[in-house]
């Protein structure tokens, strides 16, 4: 795969584009369903992708320029579904859980909570579907942010030299299996180029290229 920046020319020239989309026209999926916790027959979907571009002469027949910009900005929703433990598997501290509320328990008559485990019994929610399950619903954002600058330079008719330079910009909070706990992830990558193309002959070409990557 080849991919060719654009560069600047002796005239200006630009773009500015939108693109929007949302849950109007999508279809429900199998675990879509109307709970107390999730009113809407379909968990809410935005995204928009916009941008533009820009390019023109600094001096002309010389030194160009040329400079992009996009941005995606997602709001996902989705229906979650996961185990959790029974409602009567709850308790304070010093309390006791049978076997009769909790059958999870498997072949143990009870158990007394100890403090140290009472905190962390509270952090499961009460199941809202059959078989211990809970679903809960999550608007998952998403955001990019691309842009690039590009120079030309004419140094004589068979000599040419262009510098480059990409940031790219991720944002992603992923949802875990209960609600309240996300995995906040965020990426950059940089590239930076720098090319001189040197032309001896009609078949001979010289090109020199040194390129920096981050991430």
């Amino acid at each position: 795969m080849m991919i060719v920046s654009k560069a600047g020319t002796n005239t200006w020239h630009g773009s500015l584009f939108e693109f929007h989309r949302d849950s109007a026209l999508d279809a429900r999926d199998f675990f879509d369903r109307i709970t107390p916790t999730q009113p809407r027959r379909l968990p809410a979907f935005t995204r928009n992708q916009f941008g533009g571009s820009v390019g023109g002469p600094i001096k002309q027949d010389k030194t160009f320029f040329f400079v992009v910009y996009e941005n995606l900005r997602e709001r996902l929703g989705r229906t979650l579904v996961t185990n959790t433990i029974g409602a009567g598997c709850h308790g304070a501290a010093g309390g006791v859980i049978t076997n009769a509320a909790c059958p999870q328990l498997g072949n143990t008559a009870q158990v007394t909570i100890v403090p140290q485990i009472a905190p962390l019994l509270a952090l499961y929610p009460n199941p809202n579907l059959p078989n211990n399950q809970f679903t809960f619903p999550y608007s998952q954002p998403s955001m990019d942010y691309y842009g690039q600058v590009r120079g030309d330079h004419t140094i004589s008719n068979n000599n040419t030299l262009f510098g480059r330079y990409t940031v790219d910009d991720g944002l992603l909070d992923l949802p875990t299996a209960y609600p309240g706990y996300l995995d906040h992830r965020i990426s950059r990558s940089q590239f930076a180029t720098i090319s001189d193309n040197h032309v001896f002959s009609p078949t001979l070409l010289d090109r020199k290229s040194t390129r920096l990557n981050s991430s």
